[in-house]
């Protein structure tokens, strides 16, 4: 998907995507669908375990798409947490 305005040009939504989080014996899957345009969806999961990693950043959706995070080296990692708004970012969070 190639975008070329700038963040600030565009109408997103405030959270455009529903989650869902599968704990693991390492850390957790989470799934991100969109239910709107989600530009720039990073997650952060260093910001709750200092020694968490995550497979992907920076994945843009269409509505009805999703994307699957994999955390690891987190083990016990708060779920809800984890997908709360300073944790799970995207470009709209720029605009609020």
């Amino acid at each position: 998907m190639h975008d070329l305005a700038e963040v600030v040009d565009q109408r997103l939504g405030r959270r455009p995507f529903t989650t869902e989080v599968e704990r693991t014996d390492d850390g957790a899957r989470v799934t991100v669908t969109a239910t709107g345009y989600v530009r720039d969806l990073s997650l952060f999961p260093d910001r709750l375990a200092p020694t968490a990693r995550v497979d992907d950043g920076l994945v843009s959706l269409l509505p009805g798409e999703h994307v699957v995070f994999t955390v690891t080296r987190a083990a016990g990692i708060d779920a809800d947490a984890l997908v709360g708004p300073l944790v799970l970012r995207h470009a709209g969070d720029l605009l609020h």
